[in-house]
């Protein structure tokens, strides 16, 4: 249920390659900077996931080296370090008695010297020689880990805090004790935010998620499942534990009946698992997935899955052929297919026997005959399952699964008109609910309990610790006010003699200051006068500003109304030509400026008259060529702009070019009236330049078509005016044409008016 992290003794490593290690050491002198290389070279062959037994010997040698090394330097640090490393190794080594004689000198010198973050790991150590497949184990382990913590919070190293809290409520976990788990695995939580610390957390997302599912809180295991998988995403993590989060984050969506979103989430599982060649995370998986198309009614799906899992992987395990076996059985018996469900029954019944009658499988193998018998009315069959299924049940004591059975039991009665055993078993069976509710209050009874009284614990410890800490300052306090009392007496017996010399000072300043004083009024007077004059240039100057933009103004709307009505001489002369060819240069024609016209009413409207939005421009533009070319809702226009606001004589020819480039998409992109998409790109790059980009996914130009050759009035105009943008000219046709512009943006202008408001 719970992932187990492997123990790795923590040292401050040098982020140096191991040859780059093996060059220094040869170099290196025998002092303090030798006995950190020899330890990180130590460090190195420990850490290594796929470490051969020949790798650690050379680890516990480099350690053994610094060992000895620090003693002849007189430095306990290194020594501890070393002796620390060497226990690690040996420990892996299966030298378990060894390896705790350096455990304990390395503690020794430690507390000795006082170093609290050391005897941390220390500790951390001490847990490991304990064995995590047993329950004893594990709560040794979890004693001598929060040792660690204490030790880790007084040297202040939050971030080794969290780790520890974090295998606490792992190991909490372990022990089905969910409650102290999830406070572990929350003061793991709060120890990483303290410090802003998010590196690789999904792990102990998904850790918080499991515990909440397990104590009945399926939306908060949600919660946390999702942001699992949401940081596994941010810190781009495709490795076998996401496949693990998805499938876990599933299971939680099956306990909330949400059956499509689990769905989803195996699905997303399965293709990792097959990536990393998990065979048995693949069929736990596709399990998981027919199981949730079964819960879906959709069952035929479920069939069709089940029987590509047996061909793709067969087994000759029989509890895996039991487990198998019985999937189908239970689909055969949902679509009705009695007499296939009944094959697979008599088969698994056979396989069954070979087990032990009190074998974990047997529970499945009664969970599935039995309905089966009742659906086909094989009475006696059942009553002999349900006996046999009573008997377990009380065994394994399963009171849910005992609930269960008494409830067939009094299905199969009331079908035979045994009414009063029906009425027994009935009764037996609500009588176990009424138990198991009982039962389960009081166990989130006791769960709030532990939390209450943790946080007491908590409460009663900080409030110990900020008695010290006043107490502490109160001492603190005291010695200060004896520091100022005798720092004040110095003071007034110095501050008589200064206040004398300061006396004569004042008067001879204040002479002086009566002097300066006239000066300055002096002065005063012909600033004021020059700022009056000052005020009157700049009030006449901003009279003259004004009328300039009004007159501006004016200029551009008569050139917006010249451009319009130009084009409404071009439309009327377009009604007495029967030339195609002639009108449709005239539309062109008109496009164009209308263009230039969409500019020139931008700068009239607006109150920068030297700049235009161009998201606005381009929204608008956009919106009139689709009109104007009739496209209706077959071509989706997919729009990116930046926040960019360009002179006129460079949002002059982006226009022509935008207008050019979308009425070629439109009228030659998509023949036949086919639906497509054209993206529109107008985007500041990392070098602070400006991308322009029209592309389209219709049909591409021939390979063999070259645009040079074969060029049209308005590709020459697009590389005249890229040319005049002086702009990088790319078109690219791979899947539609893209045409992509990249210059830089004019500034003078803009320069000119900031510096002329400064």
């Amino acid at each position: 249920m719970f992932r187990f992290a492997l123990i790795i003794l923590f040292f401050p490593l040098t982020t140096v390659s191991q040859q780059q290690q093996l060059s220094l050491l040869q170099k290196s002198k025998k002092d303090t900077s030798r006995v950190h290389l020899l330890l990180d070279l130590s460090q190195y062959y420990f850490s290594k996931s796929d470490r051969t037994p020949a790798q650690l010997d050379s680890g516990r040698i480099y350690a053994l080296e610094a060992e000895a090394l620090s003693i002849s330097l007189h430095y306990p640090l290194g020594e501890g370090n070393a002796a620390l490393l060497a226990s690690g190794i040996l420990r892996v080594q299966q030298q378990q008695e060894k390896g705790k004689q350096y455990l304990k000198k390395a503690m020794d010198l430690f507390t000795k010297y006082n170093y609290k973050d050391r005897i941390g790991e220390a500790y951390e150590e001490t847990a490991s020689y304990y064995d995590q497949e047993t329950d004893e184990g594990v709560i040794n382990r979890i004693q001598y880990k929060e040792k660690a913590v204490a030790f880790f919070e007084q040297a202040g190293n939050r971030r080794r805090v969290g780790d520890v809290e974090k295998g606490i409520g792992d190991y909490y976990g372990m022990l089905g004790k969910y409650p102290e788990a999830s406070i572990h695995l929350k003061k793991a939580l709060n120890a990483y935010k303290s410090i802003g610390f998010d590196i690789s957390m999904e792990g102990l997302y998904d850790l918080m998620g499991i515990v909440a599912s397990m104590m009945g809180d399926y939306q908060e295991g949600l919660t946390y499942g999702l942001l699992a998988v949401k940081t596994s995403k941010e810190n781009k993590d495709s490795s076998l534990v996401l496949s693990t989060i998805y499938n876990r984050l599933g299971l939680t969506y099956l306990k909330l009946t949400q059956y499509e979103d689990a769905l989803n989430c195996y699905r997303l599982a399965l293709p990792i698992a097959e990536r990393y060649k998990d065979t048995s995370s693949i069929l736990i998986i596709y399990a998981n997935i027919v199981n949730a198309l079964t819960r879906l009614n959709r069952l035929q799906e479920a069939l069709t899955v089940e029987k590509s899992i047996a061909e793709k992987y067969p087994t000759k395990d029989v509890q895996q052929l039991i487990l198998r076996e019985i999937t189908f059985l239970g689909i055969y018996r949902k679509m009705k297919r009695f007499p296939e469900a009944q094959r697979y029954c008599d088969h698994v019944l056979t396989m069954s026997a070979l087990k032990s009658q009190n074998a974990a499988v047997q529970y499945f193998v009664y969970k599935a005959v039995i309905p089966l018998f009742l659906d086909t009315r094989q009475y006696n069959l059942a009553h002999k399952y349900l006996v046999i299924n009573e008997a377990y049940c009380i065994k394994q004591n399963t009171p849910i699964d005992l609930a269960e059975n008494h409830l067939l039991w009094y299905k199969m009665d009331s079908a035979q008109g045994k009414y009063l055993s029906a009425i027994d078993h009935l009764l037996i069976t609500r009588k176990l609910n009424d138990s198991l509710f009982s039962e389960t209050k009081s166990r989130q009874l006791s769960q709030l309990k532990v939390r209450y009284e943790t946080e007491q614990k908590d409460q009663d410890i900080r409030i110990k610790e900020q008695s010290i800490q006043l107490l502490t300052k109160k001492g603190e306090l005291q010695q200060t006010f004896l520091d100022k009392e005798r720092t004040t007496r110095n003071a007034i017996i110095g501050g008589s003699v200064m206040l004398v010399l300061m006396l004569g000072l004042g008067y001879n300043r204040y002479r002086l200051k009566q002097r300066s004083n006239i000066k300055l009024q002096v002065q005063q007077d012909e600033i004021n006068r020059q700022n009056f004059s000052l005020k009157s240039l700049i009030d006449g100057k901003n009279i003259l500003l004004r009328e300039k933009e009004w007159l501006l103004k004016e200029i551009h709307h008569r050139v917006k109304n010249n451009l319009q009505f130009i084009i409404s001489l071009l439309n009327i002369q377009s009604a007495y030509l029967d030339n195609d060819a002639a009108i449709l240069a005239i539309r062109e024609s008109q496009r164009r400026m209308y263009t230039m016209s969409l500019i020139h009413q931008k700068l009239y409207q607006s109150d920068e008259i030297a700049f235009i939005d161009m998201g606005k421009y381009v929204c608008e533009l956009v919106s009139y060529l689709r009109d104007s070319l009739v496209t209706g809702s077959r071509i989706h226009f997919d729009l990116h702009i930046d926040d960019i606001e360009l002179e006129a004589v460079q949002a002059a020819p982006v226009g022509l070019i935008l207008n050019e480039s979308i009425t070629n998409a439109i009228k030659y992109a998509f023949p036949d009236n086919k639906a497509g998409i054209i993206t529109i790109k107008l985007l500041y790059t990392e070098t602070k330049e400006i991308l322009l980009s029209v592309a389209d996914n219709g049909t591409s130009l021939p390979e063999d078509f070259d645009l040079k050759k074969k060029g049209s009035l308005g590709m020459t105009l697009i590389e005249t005016l890229s040319e005049q943008l002086e702009g990088a000219l790319n078109i690219t046709n791979n899947k539609g044409l893209e045409i992509a512009i990249l210059f830089k943006e004019e500034k003078s202008i803009r320069a000119y008016a900031v510096n002329d408001k400064m």
